[in-house]
């Protein structure tokens, strides 16, 4: 069950995705949320994993994980960082109380978002790496299933 604080970040998320007014017809990015995916984390080892967060635009993935606690960031869920560019986002002041956690958990290249008041703060911007194409493959047909699934499941009969 998601906490309020990670509702919050979601939201803050989506409203940057799609235009703060919301209307799918300006979309700036596709984007899904908890979309899973099958990753290789030895060969031949692959280990079914959830990205919190996820958008696509003109060929371009960026994989957001949501901790919204220390307990959460330390606790066993991967950290699932497969895009061209890959945030961590927390919620506002978290950054600054648990530096040196954070940047111990996080590897080289990592960005660092602060949800306030439902904007993004980039407290370190991600560095752009390069994404071979079947895992774009892989993660567009995973954020589709996962559009698709949520479309039918909120659809009113």
């Amino acid at each position: 069950m998601e906490t309020e604080i990670t509702k919050k970040i979601k939201y803050a998320l989506y409203l940057n995705c799609l235009g703060r007014n919301g209307r799918t017809d300006l979309v700036k990015r596709y984007c899904a949320t908890e979309v899973g995916l099958f990753v290789e984390r030895s060969p031949l080892h692959f280990k079914r994993e959830l990205i919190d967060f996820i958008t696509y635009k003109d060929g371009e993935i960026r994989c957001y994980e949501i901790k919204q606690s220390l307990s959460d960031l330390k606790s066993s869920h991967a950290l699932t960082f497969i895009g061209n560019f890959n945030y961590l986002v927390v919620p506002s002041g978290f950054y600054d109380k648990y530096k040196d956690e954070i940047d111990k958990k996080l590897e080289k290249g990592i960005g660092v978002i602060e949800v306030i008041d439902n904007k993004l703060k980039y407290i370190k911007k991600a560095v752009y790496r390069q994404v071979e194409d079947d895992v774009k493959y892989r993660v567009m047909d995973s954020m589709i299933t996962t559009m698709f699934y949520k479309m039918q499941y909120n659809k009113k009969y």
